[in-house]
């Protein structure tokens, strides 16, 4: 996830992780583990009526998103990753060198799902 940051005039990336959050407070805890789940039925639901539907459907991932983040219970809906290189909506950067690793995962952990690289 990134964020545009007025102060420096750029985006940052920022990493979130709900399932294993750094708090006290379990009741935000709780909240936040039930907001996770509820976002993923929601995205298993519209991810099954598009399909339905007889269109494909795809996800990009920054660079920094781990493949190991992607739900099966969601990818086996999923026709297309696209496996961006560089981080959406700042110019001028390098290629990230992990992408090309990132792709042989998700080549070899769901065989079914064609991938794409954005440069």
């Amino acid at each position: 996830m990134e964020a545009f940051r007025f102060q420096n005039g750029k985006f940052n990336e920022k990493t979130y992780d709900l399932k294993n959050i750094k708090t006290q407070d379990t009741q935000l805890k709780s909240t936040l583990l039930a907001s996770d789940k509820l976002s993923k039925r929601k995205l298993k639901y519209i991810l099954f009526v598009t399909k339905a539907l007889g269109f494909e459907t795809g996800l990009s991932i920054e660079p920094s998103t781990d493949v190991n983040n992607l739900e099966p219970c969601l990818m086996k809906h999923v026709d297309l990753v696209l496996c961006m290189s560089v981080v959406s909506g700042a110019g001028g950067q390098a290629f990230h060198e992990s992408v090309d690793e990132k792709v042989k995962k998700i080549i070899v952990q769901y065989s079914h799902v064609k991938s794409q690289v954005e440069r």
